[in-house]
């Protein structure tokens, strides 16, 4: 299920606990329209933001559905590593 709020610090620490090397996954929303007006990084720093943290690194994603006209689902994998240690 895709998170509609971004994660707080201490939802990325439990995910981070459980994950493997380090790495969470979370399904978010996106509007496709927004998209297209991003470059590259600026869409990796978009699908940060909407996690919750601009730490995160090592950013991987995948389109993995719809929900509604314009709103994709996309898996964000990253490692929250360093969101972790740097405690924010």
């Amino acid at each position: 299920m895709a998170i509609k709020n971004p994660l707080t610090y201490d939802e990325i620490v439990e995910l981070h606990k459980n994950s493997e090397e380090g790495f969470i996954q979370v399904d978010v929303l996106v509007d496709f329209n927004v998209t297209l007006e991003m470059n590259f990084e600026e869409f990796l720093d978009f699908l940060c933001d909407l996690v919750g943290s601009p730490l995160l690194q090592d950013i991987g994603y995948q389109v993995t559905g719809f929900a509604g006209d314009d709103t994709l689902i996309i898996t964000v994998t990253a490692d929250a590593t360093y969101v972790v240690e740097q405690g924010a």
